[in-house]
Parts: structure tokens; sequence; C-alpha cells
């Protein structure tokens, strides 16, 4: 593709492309074109994927988030068709805006890419107690927004911030259900292969630390080297820039409760229910190879966090 294309939520500066690709080392004329000609030579011969007719630019997204890998593109493909076979339900298209309006929670992908290119998703927690229903829709909500992503953003990877401040974090987290919990992020960081360069969260409570020892033991080394826990919001402000935060973080961008609104409106449209019924084909016949990956952790602990000892 030529150019990024337009998308009325997210915005691009008019070198993103080109610095991406230099990045890659697929900035030369033709190199980028060259590369998803091979990723879908590669497509059409492998018998076990159900769908092979990707877009150019959807492979070029992919490409790039794999930091110009075609080995890494094609492992995130055949991963994400395998899961999307073991876990169906994690996957399903309903078109009910109830669905992502998400009660007790409000979430956007900030509109401007940091100065190295990456893309901040902000995620505020207010909701007075924890519900397992409730972190089964979000899992949910947090696929189709990456499917969106993939459709229509051009970015070096992810920085996520989680903010429980609002919450109390002991009762909040006990009702995570540890096998779900733990296949999504199964589902981000080895299915979509998400590149993470931080993630934040954000609570004056101790508490956090048990947590978020536990949910290091679930990631891989180099993404778990990279969460940090911040007992204040202005501790945030030394790895993003203050003034592209929204409001509730103290910053000028637009209310996260105003973006949650059009975030609902954007993973409800018909267009992205088009697309995601499009890619709820693709799917794996070699599936099994995968199951390991997503049979329960041995943490300690089982059933939800409830059981963990945060003294």
């Amino acid at each position: 593709m030529d150019a990024i294309l337009e998308d009325k939520l997210l915005r691009y500066t008019p070198d993103t492309m080109q610095a991406l690709r230099r990045l890659c080392n697929l900035d030369k004329p033709g190199d980028m074109d060259f590369a998803i000609t091979a990723l879908q030579d590669w497509l059409k011969k492998q018998q076990h994927l159900t769908k092979k007719d990707y877009s150019r630019s959807y492979l070029e997204t992919l490409i790039i988030l794999q930091k110009g890998s075609l080995e890494r593109s094609k492992a995130q493909i055949e991963n994400i068709c395998a899961i999307r076979t073991l876990l169906p339900e994690y996957f399903e298209v309903k078109e009910d805006e109830e669905i992502f309006k998400l009660d007790g929670l409000t979430f956007d992908l900030l509109p401007t890419l940091t100065e190295d290119y990456y893309r901040v998703l902000a995620v505020k927690h207010f909701a007075r107690n924890g519900d397992t229903q409730r972190f089964f829709k979000i899992y949910k909500c947090a696929i189709r927004m990456t499917e969106y992503a993939m459709a229509t953003d051009y970015c070096r990877g992810l920085i996520c911030i989680l903010d429980f401040r609002d919450v109390d974090i002991v009762d909040y987290i006990g009702a995570v259900n540890i096998k779900e919990f733990y296949q999504f992020i199964q589902i981000m960081t080895k299915s979509y292969a998400l590149s993470i360069k931080y993630i934040h969260a954000i609570t004056p409570s101790t508490a956090a630390n048990a947590f978020v020892n536990l949910v290091k033991k679930m990631l891989s080394n180099k993404i778990a080297n990279r969460f940090y826990v911040h007992k204040t919001i202005e501790q945030l402000y030394e790895y993003v820039a203050r003034d592209k935060l929204p409001s509730e973080f103290g910053g000028h961008g637009e209310a996260l409760a105003d973006k949650h609104i059009k975030w609902v409106e954007a993973l409800t449209s018909k267009k992205l229910i088009e697309h995601l019924k499009e890619m709820s084909e693709a799917k794996s016949t070699q599936a099994n190879k995968m199951k390991d990956t997503i049979s329960d952790p041995d943490l300690g602990i089982s059933g939800s966090f409830r059981s963990l000892n945060v003294d």
C-alpha cells in the first residue's frame, strides 16, 4: 500500500509509514511489496489453514508488528488460526453494544502515536466490586479491539496503562478466573504476538504486588521485565508524555468516558462486524499443536485469585 488507511479514531504523523518500514529494513522501493507477496505465496501452500486471502494492507500491518520478520509473521498467522479453533468462545461475533459498554471500566487506544511510533492503550477501572463475567467481557472486548487495530492501525507496538486507583484491588482481582485470564494472556502475547513496550499498572495498594508477580509468571521474561506498578499517576509521566494522556490521567487528551462511547460504536459497527465474521473463518486443522499453550498454568493456586496471599 502507498499510504496508511485513514481512520476516524487513530492518527499518524506524515513519516509514520516510511519510518516503520525503515525500522524493519523494508524501506527501499519494492521491499515491502516483495515481503507481502512472499507471505501471500506461503499462505496459498498451507492446506491446514482455512483462510488464505488476506488483504495486502493487513499483511503489511502484520509484518510491521513482527519487526519485518516473515517467519514471525507466519507463526503469528498459524497461532491465531489455531487459537480461534481451540477457544472460539473468545472470538464470538455479536452486534449487541451492551456487551462492550462494560460498566465500571472505560478505555481508549489513544489517537496519537508516541514519538517512537507506539500506540498507547489506556484503561481505567472503577467498578466497586470484582465480577468474573465482566472480566470475560473485557477479554472479548480487548480481542475485538486488537482485530480492529490489525485491520486499521499502523504502529510499532503497544504501551498499556491500567488504572486501578479507584477500586479495592484485593476484591477486584479476587474475581479473576485464573484459567480464563491465563488463556487471554496467551491469546494476546503468543497468538497475536503483540509487541509490548511497557505495561503500567497504577495503584497505591501494596497488595497489587502479589498479583503482578503471579501475572509475570504467565508472561515471557521479556514482557515480565516491562511490567511496572506505580503508586501515583505522576510516576507514569516518566514513560509517557503527559500532554498526550486523557484528562483522567492528568493530560490534555479527550476524556476516556467520551472516547469509550466512540469505541463502542466502532467495535459494533457494521463494517467491523463483517470483518470479524470473515476473520472468524480463519482457523487451523492442526490446532491441537497449541493445546499445551492454553492448558492450566501451574501457579500454586487454582480457581480464582481470591486464594492469593497478599499479606
